[in-house]
């Protein structure tokens, strides 16, 4: 990866290639229910480098507002929210929700001046419990159609999110979900006992080398990961990059019923808001076929009831401020080392950290805010990361040079796919072989299968039962 390469991936402000490309499609900016409520005050929002600001007006509108007054630009996140838009305190000028000005009340030209302006607006659309956006250029007026992703198509009762920040560049958290073979080291255990039920998280234990591959697709790139099972069978997950920053990573459980994954807006070049989501395809949350990952803060015990780590405390949310993402900041940082503790990583967690998530933030946040990719080394096990480098990097060009837009933004039914993993016969092509697994539908099942489990696990799982 050249200099110049990996400038062009982790750009995103206006005007940049990159953030050209991800204003071509729909994205979300928040859950419903961290949106304000109609006639309510605005709360600050940042997106690919720019400064907005969200409100509901008096008739429940959504608006997403530059944060700036075309007047004077004074910010507007002081404004009333009233008379059908969200005014300004310096002068009163009001805008509604489409970015019209609807008053100068400070001018005697008012009628005519307020013709002539149009102030930033980006329309926004609340569909399940989740607010999107389209930060892109008009076509005529048409707006590109929302994707058919699980998380906008899936009713609200059916799927679970929670929203942190990470202190660094999309491209290097989004790598993470990408990276399936990192779990063995980063998520592991030391203590064996503490391996039942994260088998896949052995692969050290075992000697086994995983194999990966990847594929262009419509939406993105797919890709899998294989390991032995048995003497007949591989054992495969499929994950997904969906455009323009969506992932999804293969369920690793027999017990997992759901689908997982996260979507990284970037909030500009340096940090990230990111959307941790589950679903299921018919059942809705509490129901007993709705099990999924273990909710973040969950503490860690051995059977033996032991616990490992400070989730909960490392987890939780600072006291809110008012800027943009303050909502969904930890108290683990950079500063406080994400809680690592020497004691814990001798007792039971391999990295010493908290939990999976301030371990995977420990190591994409300590690269620092943009990594130097021109620094690394890459292997067979990370042709995920460079497909998906490659597909970002064509289609920003593509977009720059030709004025092409990927095909999949007016191809809403290109996201209609999901994670899965299980058994193939060993001749059988894993691409060809999942893909009936894979087929995003409310009746088809999700498919999930645990990893080989080895032979000196079998006394901890059964002292376990006991």
């Amino acid at each position: 990866m050249t200099p110049e390469e990996n400038e062009l991936l982790t750009r995103v402000g206006p005007g940049t290639p990159m953030g050209n490309l991800f204003r071509q499609f729909w994205f979300p900016v928040v859950p419903s229910a961290d949106a304000p409520a109609a006639g309510e005050h605005a709360i600050r929002i940042r997106l690919l480098g720019e400064d907005l600001v969200m409100f509901r007006d008096t008739a429940g509108r959504i608006g997403l507002l530059g944060e700036h007054c075309s007047h004077r630009c004074a910010s507007l996140y002081f404004g009333r929210n009233e008379d059908g838009g969200l005014r300004c305190i310096y002068h009163g000028w009001l805008y509604g929700v489409d970015g019209r000005c609807l008053e100068i009340p400070n001018e005697a030209v008012a009628e005519s001046m307020r013709q002539h302006i149009r102030h930033p607006a980006y329309p926004c659309r609340e569909v399940n419990g989740t607010i999107w956006t389209y930060m892109g250029p008009r076509r005529g007026d048409e707006l590109p159609p929302l994707p058919e992703f699980g998380l906008a198509t899936i009713p609200e009762n059916q799927k679970r999110m929670s929203l942190t920040v990470r202190e660094c560049n999309y491209l290097q958290s989004l790598e993470g979900d990408l990276d399936l073979s990192h779990g063995a080291y980063l998520h592991s255990f030391t203590a064996r006992d503490l391996l039942i039920g994260a088998e896949n998280h052995i692969d050290r234990y075992t000697n086994e080398k995983p194999t990966m591959d990847a594929r262009d697709t419509p939406y993105g790139v797919v890709h899998c990961v294989r390991r032995r099972y048995d003497e007949e069978q591989y054992h495969y997950g499929v994950g997904h990059f969906f455009f323009p920053f969506m992932t999804m990573f293969p369920p690793v459980s027999d017990w997992i019923t759901t689908v997982s994954g996260h979507i990284w807006v970037p909030i500009d070049d340096y940090s990230t808001l990111v959307w941790f989501y589950s679903w299921h395809p018919s059942k809705p949350v509490g129901d007993p076929e709705w099990r999924s990952f273990a909710p973040r803060g969950t503490a860690i015990q051995s059977p033996s009831g032991q616990r490992i780590g400070r989730a909960d405390y490392w987890e939780e949310r600072l006291p809110p401020g008012t800027a943009a993402g303050d909502a969904w900041r930890q108290r683990a940082q950079l500063g406080n080392d994400f809680g690592y503790d020497p004691e814990v990583q001798l007792r039971g967690r391999y990295s010493g950290l908290p939990s999976t998530d301030l371990e995977d933030r420990a190591m994409q946040e300590g690269m620092g805010r943009i990594v130097n990719r021109a620094r690394e080394h890459l292997g067979p096990t990370d042709v995920a990361e460079m497909r998906v480098r490659m597909r970002l990097l064509e289609a920003a060009r593509a977009l720059r040079d030709r004025g092409e837009v990927p095909a999949c933004v007016d191809e809403p039914s290109a996201f209609r796919f999901r994670c899965a993993s299980g058994l193939l016969p060993k001749d059988v092509p894993w691409l060809e072989g999942t893909r009936e697994w894979t087929i995003e539908l409310p009746d088809n099942p999700v498919r999930s299968k645990g990893h080989a489990r080895p032979a000196f696990l079998e006394p901890e799982v059964a002292q376990a039962r006991t």
